[in-house]
């Protein structure tokens, strides 16, 4: 029985344990945290839960696909042929990467509803739809990688990456990157740009009618309401974390 792919080195070991580390233990505070608090078991934060199941279980898949050795490809063509496919190309690895991406993309979009659209979000969102929209980047991750665990087979003992043509490869690539990249990040900033847009009119909308309720009782014109200001600087605060995250986070 042979095993394909070197033996990872003691950098990429250490970079890889520690990134999985961190990932397990950031996301699974998250999950504790989300879970045994009543009051925050919202649409949003299920979605926020959802992104942390997904990048806790691609934190435990750095540790066994990335540190462990790869599987030894067995004698029987069947198996030999699922464990190039499935273990050995890091196909679920890959796959909830693709998922994790989309979730936040999904994220993004509740949001982008919520703020832009509030009456259509109560009308739409709730509880009993929040389970399949959250199944939604499960299954786009999983569906979109197969092409990866085709490609990914068995050849004399050993596990190859094999494309029927050259084209086809540079074909899959550019998908790769317009599908988990570009698409993505094309979403997210122009929900994020929405979101900041109508965030400030409606905080420009609120101090212009308490000036203007101001106004008509007192002979000035005061200063915006401490209220405004801390609530404008805080949805911009948060608006810039957001846009940060968008363009740190490179989808797979």
């Amino acid at each position: 029985m042979n095993t394909t792919g070197d033996e990872p080195n003691i950098t990429s070991v250490t970079f890889y344990a520690l990134l999985g580390s961190v990932g397990i233990l950031g996301n699974g505070l998250v999950l504790v945290v989300m879970i045994s608090i009543k009051e925050l078991r919202t649409t949003t934060n299920a979605f926020i839960i959802n992104q942390s199941v997904i990048d806790m279980m691609t934190s435990i898949l750095l540790f066994a696909m990335f540190i462990a050795p790869p599987l030894s490809v067995p004698e029987s063509e069947p198996a030999a042929e699922f464990v190039c496919a499935i273990w050995n190309s890091k196909y679920i690895f890959w796959a909830m990467t693709v998922a994790s991406t989309f979730n936040l993309v999904l994220l993004t979009l509740e949001r982008y509803v919520a703020v832009v659209f509030p009456v259509s979000y109560r009308n739409h969102f709730s509880n009993r739809r929040t389970p399949a929209l959250a199944a939604v980047p499960w299954i786009i991750g999983f569906v979109y990688k197969i092409y990866w665990a085709v490609v990914n087979q068995h050849s004399n003992g050993n596990c190859d990456v094999q494309y029927t043509s050259p084209q086809l490869k540079v074909l899959a690539g550019c998908m790769t990157f317009l599908i988990t990249f570009l698409l993505p990040l094309v979403i997210m900033a122009f929900a994020y740009s929405s979101i900041e847009k109508t965030l400030r009119q409606r905080v420009d909308n609120d101090v212009a009618e308490s000036n203007r309720r101001h106004t008509m009782n007192a002979d000035r014109t005061p200063n915006p309401p401490a209220n405004h200001r801390e609530r404008a600087r805080v949805e911009t605060a948060l608006i810039q974390v957001a846009k940060k995250q968008t363009t740190k986070y490179q989808p797979h």
